[in-house]
């Protein structure tokens, strides 16, 4: 499967698919972390975990369609 199909189920909610681009591209490393509750104030303004996997994958898509945007540029075709 390509990279940019990966991407795209990735970021259309297919979760393993989120799991594996992480882990493979995203930089993630498994670690045990152990949390502790927050300051019931704090927890209001916390992004859910969902909503901060999404914004990762949108933050490396952006990444990656700058990156084939400006390939492109140096390699696209003269005359267009």
């Amino acid at each position: 499967m390509s990279q940019l199909r990966r991407l795209t189920k990735a970021r259309s909610g297919d979760t393993a698919c989120m799991i594996f681009y992480l882990k493979t591209q995203g930089g993630g490393r498994e670690t045990a972390l152990v949390e502790h509750s927050l300051p019931p104030d704090a927890a209001e303004t916390q992004r859910s975990g969902a909503q901060a996997v999404r914004d990762a994958l949108n933050a490396m898509a952006l990444r990656h369609q700058a990156a084939q945007e400006l390939i492109e540029g140096r390699t696209g075709t003269s005359g267009s």
